[in-house]
């Protein structure tokens, strides 16, 4: 399972055909969307924020997919279903609560 910050909702089509251009990972070339493998290396992640200046139309996906490679701070996939869809606020209710961690391989 594989999550992800993005801005906007995209369709699984939409989200096959991106490739993320991640200042400097060097696999570009590789294809795919920058993304985590857990919970906690989201929220680790550099583009991580609960800052509600930069929340309004971000959405937390929760997907399966094709590893394609690891980066420096988690791995470009290749998205093959979309699992689940919600706000930020959504997401931090269920890490508080602890269900979030039901998404996890």
């Amino acid at each position: 399972m594989f999550f992800r910050l993005q801005w906007g909702r995209y369709s699984l089509e939409e989200m096959q055909n991106h490739v993320s251009e991640d200042g400097g990972d060097g696999w570009a070339e590789a294809g795919g969307l920058c993304a985590c493998d857990s919970v906690s290396s989201l929220m680790a992640n550099t583009v991580w924020t609960t800052d509600p200046r930069f929340t309004p139309g971000a959405e937390v996906i929760i997907f399966r997919g094709r590893k394609l490679v690891n980066i420096y701070d988690g791995v470009r996939v290749y998205p093959t279903e979309i699992v689940a869809r919600m706000t930020v606020e959504e997401f931090m209710s269920k890490v508080e609560d602890g269900s979030i961690y039901e998404y996890e391989d």
